[in-house]
């Protein structure tokens, strides 16, 4: 029932410790928590696995009636969605980013296997999304606008830091 930025940021809490400490057998107690982090980014994407391309659009039973909001609502209506956000697509690259690396620390093949692989899914829909012609990535992927007066979303780079700062982007040109 958590939110979709709650559930990420479980991911780069849960992640970026175990990356850091030098504390094995805490970080292979956390691995089932895991993978339930991983299962449920995928189901927020599509519930049939052939289905899914990265990207979460499902939203959190709390909102109800209403649509669950991101972090950068305030910077407009295009940034406020939570199913397609640029944003949270970013981080949900990143985040798998992250896991494939802890899952590989902690001699779990297959979920870093997984875990890659949505990344690729990710990666390969946002660089599918990118429009050349006018150099724009659009704040929301499901309802892309590439205009000229197309806001921009900085704020997508912000994802990026915490596997910039472990070391992990070395690894970006296998996925882009």
């Amino acid at each position: 029932l958590t939110s979709t930025e709650d559930l990420l940021n479980g991911v780069y809490m849960l992640t970026s410790y175990a990356l850091l400490a030098d504390d094995t057998p805490w970080a292979k107690t956390r691995l089932p928590f895991a993978r339930d982090l991983m299962v449920n980014m995928e189901n927020r994407d599509h519930w049939d696995p052939e289905k899914r391309n990265g990207i979460m659009k499902a939203q959190s039973e709390r909102v109800g009636a209403g649509a669950e909001i991101c972090d950068l609502a305030p910077l407009g209506e295009s940034f406020a969605a939570v199913p397609g956000n640029l944003y949270l697509a970013v981080k949900t690259f990143c985040a798998n980013l992250l896991l494939t690396t802890y899952y590989q620390n902690n001699n779990d093949l297959h979920s870093a296997d997984y875990s890659y692989a949505y990344a690729q899914k990710t990666a390969k829909t946002l660089a599918a999304a990118f429009d050349a012609a006018t150099g724009i990535l659009p704040a929301n992927l499901l309802s892309p606008d590439t205009s000229a007066a197309a806001p921009r979303l900085i704020a997508a780079l912000d994802p990026l830091a915490i596997p910039t700062y472990l070391g992990l982007t070395t690894t970006l040109p296998e996925y882009f």
